[in-house]
C-alpha cells in the first residue's frame, strides 16, 4: 500500500518548484562536477630545455599574441581547454606559452599565428602546426609525435644505476678534465667539450651525457679496459671516438 502524505512539496504548483531545483543544483558539491585542470603553462623556454634534456620528457611550446589574434583566441578557447588536450599535454610534455613579442619566441622564426612547436629533449624540432585547428586533430598530432620521439630517447632511471661507480669520478681527457658533481651533473674544463652535461641514458656498455644548450650527445665507455669518450656525429648519424679518458682521484663527497 502506497503511503499517501508525499511531503509539502506535493501540493505546489510546479512553477514554485523553480526556485527549489535551483538551489539544489547550486549546492551540488563541486567533488561531483567535472572539473578540467588548466595547462600548466611554463614561461621560459631555456628551463624547459633544461628539465627536457634531463628527463626525457619533450617541450610543447606554444607561440601566442593578444587579443587582437582571432585564431588564437579561438586556439586557447575551444583547443586547448579541452579536457583531452589537457589530459595529454600534462601526460607527455613539458608546456612553454610565450608571447610573440619574447626574444625566446623570436629566436624559433614563427611566421604564423598561434603556433604550436614540439621539441624532443635533444632540441630538435619534431612538430611545428600554426593556425587554428581542432582538438581531434592537434590531440592525434601530439599522440604520434610523443610515441615518436619516446621510441628514440628513453630517459635515464636513477634506481637502475650504480651510483658508486662514476660518482663524483675525474677523468683526464687530453689536456683537460671531466668529472662528476653528483646526482647526474658533470662538469668539463679545457677539453674541447661543452662545459656542462647531464645523463640522460645508459645501457651495459655506456653512459650517456646530453648538452641541454646545443643538444650534443656524448657517451662515456663503461668497461675499465680502455675507457674512452665519444660523440655522436649527428650529420653522419654515426659514433665518433673522441678521445681516451684516464680516471684521476675522485673529487671529495
Amino acid at each position: 500500500m502506497r503511503a499517501r502524505y508525499r511531503g509539502w512539496w506535493a501540493a505546489l504548483p510546479v512553477s514554485a518548484l523553480a526556485p527549489v531545483l535551483l538551489l539544489a543544483v547550486a549546492l551540488v558539491p563541486v567533488a561531483a562536477q567535472s572539473v578540467v585542470e588548466p595547462i600548466a603553462w611554463g614561461d621560459s623556454l631555456a628551463e624547459a630545455r633544461a628539465e627536457s634534456a634531463e628527463t626525457g620528457r619533450p617541450i610543447l611550446l606554444l607561440v601566442t599574441a593578444g587579443i587582437w589574434c582571432d585564431p588564437c583566441v579561438w586556439l586557447d578557447t575551444n583547443v586547448l581547454r579541452s579536457p583531452e588536450i589537457a589530459d595529454r599535454v600534462a601526460r607527455s610534455f613539458f608546456p612553454v606559452r610565450l608571447m610573440d613579442t619574447q626574444r625566446e619566441a623570436r629566436a624559433v622564426e614563427v611566421t604564423r599565428l598561434p603556433t604550436l612547436i614540439v621539441l624532443d629533449p635533444a632540441g630538435n624540432e619534431r612538430l611545428r602546426l600554426d593556425g587554428a585547428l581542432t582538438a581531434r586533430t592537434l590531440d592525434n598530432e601530439l599522440r604520434l609525435v610523443a610515441e615518436r620521439i619516446a621510441a628514440t630517447v628513453q630517459p635515464a632511471d636513477p634506481t637502475d644505476q650504480d651510483e658508486g661507480l662514476f660518482a663524483r669520478a675525474r677523468f683526464r681527457i687530453d689536456s683537460g678534465t671531466l668529472w662528476n658533481a653528483g646526482g647526474g651533473r658533470w662538469y668539463s674544463e679545457d677539453a674541447g667539450i661543452p662545459p656542462q652535461l647531464e645523463e640522460f641514458d645508459r645501457d651495459e656498455q655506456f653512459l650517456y651525457l646530453m648538452d641541454g644548450s646545443s643538444g650534443d650527445v656524448l657517451a662515456i665507455s663503461i668497461p675499465d679496459d680502455g675507457r674512452s669518450l665519444w660523440r655522436w656525429d649527428r650529420r653522419q648519424e654515426t659514433w665518433v671516438e673522441e678521445a681516451t679518458m684516464t680516471r684521476l682521484p675522485d673529487a671529495e663527497r
